[in-house]
């Protein structure tokens, strides 16, 4: 069954009730963490990842579908600036609780641009009658973002 998201626009960044992000530093230029990022091969690298549609255009209106192990997602690209910021939406989800989600990952050249420290945010809404799991959800999603930057990280470098 699927549930449809709240809508949300790159505002949500700031205005989102909970943020969770995660930070990494790759050893490849931001340019190839981008590739990488936006690139076919997610499901070499990101867990639980079953199947992955692209929609044109590939970038910034552009749709994806996930199939993940426990839940499915539609997703819209909102921001697609190379080797800078990838942001998307999540429009339609498997998952009931979550109201409004958007997740980010922001790329910073370090190391004189032979290395990357990339971000990797989860900007989401939860219903009120959730608040008495807040903590745990935050927890769950924390072991989520490590797992998928310690995942890109193994599969950039190689």
């Amino acid at each position: 069954m699927w549930f449809v998201l709240d809508r949300v626009d790159l505002d949500f960044v700031d205005t989102a009730p909970h943020h969770v992000c995660r930070e990494v530093l790759l050893d490849v230029p931001a340019d190839r963490a981008f590739d990488v990022l936006t690139g076919d091969r997610w499901l070499e690298w990101f867990p639980d990842l079953q199947d992955i549609t692209w929609y044109p255009p590939r970038g910034v209106g552009g749709t994806r579908y996930l199939r993940l192990h426990r839940s499915e997602v539609h997703e819209t690209f909102l921001a697609w600036e190379p080797g800078r910021r990838l942001a998307f939406s999540v429009d339609r989800s498997t998952v009931p609780f979550i109201k409004a989600m958007l997740v980010e990952f922001r790329l910073t050249p370090a190391s004189a641009g032979n290395r990357t420290q990339v971000a990797l945010c989860w900007h989401y809404k939860l219903p009120i009658w959730w608040r008495p799991m807040y903590a745990s959800v935050r927890r769950r999603v924390e072991k989520i973002l490590s797992a998928a930057l310690a995942a890109l990280k193994n599969f950039a470098e190689r």
